[in-house]
């Protein structure tokens, strides 16, 4: 029969942190190969529709951002410190940056694109810089407080069910019985019975 202790146990197993905790060094790796791998999959998807977008580099950047902190949170059992949170914005953005120079100076060798040094084309670098950097600030502390409103949920979830389990428990247990008191009819019966001598 499990004690009250391992019934505890299993139940905050589900908001426990992994053994294996997630560095920020593992979180910018994980990030731009999920980035790539979704940039690469929207291209593929656009291409088959003839759809044509500028946001889909946007979309993938912003669906990378959240799941990679949404694991980081997972795996640490914890959301970024604050000192993280600035470190893990700025390498993504760096990141972020660095692929889509690289993505330009290809298209722009190709002739598909006007010269990076024109001020046109610099000008589109700030404003997209600011708004993936905007954007990846945003999604770093959105990510926090998805997972702690995640953990709390898994909280008051177990919570419940230690109730519900304590509540079973306490209807399985028989009740106490109390002594019995003779009835009217038991007590006349039981002095007809008594021989006089002992009246």
């Amino acid at each position: 029969m499990k004690t009250s202790q391992q019934r505890a146990a299993k139940l905050e197993a589900p908001y426990k942190a992994s053994p294996f905790l997630m560095t920020l060094r593992q979180l910018f790796i994980r990030f731009t190969l999920v980035y790539l791998g979704a940039m690469a999959v929207l291209a593929t998807a656009a291409a088959w529709l003839d759809f044509k977008s500028s946001s889909l580099n946007t979309a993938a950047l912003g669906g990378a951002v959240f799941y990679v902190c949404a694991r980081f949170a997972e795996k640490n059992g914890r959301r970024f410190t604050d000192a993280e949170s600035s470190a893990a914005w700025k390498g993504m953005l760096a990141i972020d940056m660095a692929i889509q120079l690289s993505v330009l100076g290809l298209m722009s060798a190709a002739g598909q694109v006007p010269s990076m040094l024109s001020g046109p084309f610099l000008f589109a670098i700030a404003f997209v810089t600011l708004l993936h950097a905007a954007m990846i600030v945003f999604l770093v502390k959105k990510s926090g407080s998805f997972y702690e409103k995640q953990q709390a949920a898994i909280a008051r979830k177990a919570e419940k069910k230690a109730q519900k389990l304590a509540a079973k428990s306490e209807q399985a247990r028989p009740a106490p019985h109390a002594a019995e008191k003779p009835t009217l009819k038991q007590a006349v019966t039981f002095s007809d019975t008594v021989p006089l001598g002992l009246k």
